[in-house]
């Protein structure tokens, strides 16, 4: 189980498209909850098992970490440790040990799990690259989360106790299951929420792979801005224009994570604003541009054609500025 991407820009991405359709995990979803209603004890849980290409995950939620580790012919061949910071009230403390609830397979190399603070589903891929052939990834690195959403089940408990305080802690927990059962009842997977965004794991996993920043990146972005993360920011910026750049006609829809963004970057980090005016003006009057729009079919191009003109009047540098929006 992976995948959650989509994406919309050249053949190889099209080709990426094809295989993280998300409508085929929403089955595997669909039996990850249908577990987690039926468990009864949390042993051997942690152990999920491919026979297939025998391939194994070995996957434990303790202690503030996730740790997966993946077997293949009973050798380890990759592990990754996720650090998480999703604290709880218990009782009159704060606790951030969060369980495995549930996990299940979607094919050899994809895992979803369900955790008391939300799902999450992982790829191993064995040539150590993500699964869209993005080089920016991390060196070495063979498992990559793919999707998280987060959630509040903390009060996750069996339904075999004959104590009082218990049944009702059970019972709690199934009415919050099934409420996030109702959210993943759709035929796609949700976008992740605002808090999914916490995870640092998460973050640089999105910003590294070209179909999971097409496909999050605006909501990414909404949570760096409001979250004045200044560093998260500049870098979600910085990729989607060099991403751009690489290809101008096909990859137009970095552009787009930008702009879905610009009054929430005018109230507070206008500057972009001014910084993205530039260095798209500057790539509609090149010459490269200009070569490159006359040689293309038009009709297949129409966002070139005229582009959207936008007028901000509410600029907090207290003047009128339009803006081309290619995006």
């Amino acid at each position: 189980m992976s995948k959650a991407k989509v994406i919309e820009c050249d053949d190889d991405d099209k080709k990426t498209y094809k295989l993280l359709n998300i409508h085929l995990y929403m089955d595997t979803v669909s039996t990850l909850f249908q577990k987690a209603t039926t468990n009864d004890d949390d042993s051997e849980k942690e152990l999920t098992v491919s026979t297939e290409n025998l391939i194994k995950w070995d996957i434990r939620v303790d202690d503030g970490k996730i740790k997966l580790e993946v077997f293949k012919k009973g050798k380890l061949i990759s592990m990754r440790i996720e650090n998480y910071h999703y604290p709880y009230k218990s009782d009159d403390d704060f606790r951030n040990n969060h369980k495995l609830i549930a996990s299940s397979l979607f094919n050899n190399n994809d895992i979803v799990i369900l955790t008391t603070f939300g799902i999450l589903i992982y790829t191993f891929s064995e040539n150590n690259k993500s699964s869209d052939n993005d080089k920016s990834s991390e060196n070495g690195k063979s498992i990559f989360l793919n999707y998280l959403y987060f959630m509040k089940l903390e009060n996750y408990s069996y339904g075999n106790s004959n104590n009082k305080y218990l049944i009702k802690k059970y019972k709690e927990y199934m009415k919050i299951l099934q409420h996030y059962k109702r959210i993943f009842s759709k035929s796609t997977l949700p976008l992740p929420n605002y808090d999914s965004f916490r995870l640092d794991g998460w973050v640089s996993d999105v910003i590294n792979n070209k179909s999971s920043l097409l496909k999050y990146g605006v909501e990414l972005l909404k949570f760096a801005i409001k979250e004045h993360k200044l560093e998260l920011i500049d870098d979600i910026y910085k990729k989607c224009m060099t991403y751009f750049k690489e290809y101008l006609m096909n990859n137009k829809s970095f552009l787009s994570i930008i702009t879905s963004t610009m009054p929430l970057l005018d109230e507070y980090y206008p500057k972009y604003i001014i910084k993205y005016t530039s260095e798209t003006n500057m790539i509609i009057d090149s010459s490269f541009y200009s070569t490159k729009n006359q040689n293309k079919n038009l009709n297949l191009y129409p966002f070139f054609q005229s582009p959207q003109i936008v007028n901000l009047l509410n600029l907090s540098y207290g003047q009128s500025t339009t803006i081309n929006f290619i995006a």
